[in-house]
């Protein structure tokens, strides 16, 4: 099994209908839209603690998941500015 398969069926949250955790992701995703463009790391700071205090899913776990499109960000950040 996949590590994020793993963790999406083992976490605090994983009895809680998808409407509920979608409420969340949808707010977080209104507040990067509606925020300064400066407010973007503290909605990541936000949702991170969600998913390591609430669903309890491990900080390393999160880290390896997120490396990936860490990692594609960082590489298109010169085109990007451009």
């Amino acid at each position: 099994m996949r590590e994020i398969d793993r963790h999406a069926w083992t976490n605090r949250w994983r009895h809680w209908h998808p409407a509920e955790k979608a409420l969340p992701a949808g707010g977080s995703l209104i507040l990067s839209l509606l925020l300064p463009p400066t407010a973007a790391p503290l909605v990541l700071a936000g949702m991170t603690l969600a998913t390591v205090l609430g669903a309890r899913v491990p900080v390393r776990a999160l880290l390896g998941l997120l490396a990936a499109p860490a990692g594609f960000l960082l590489l298109d950040l010169p085109f990007l500015a451009v």
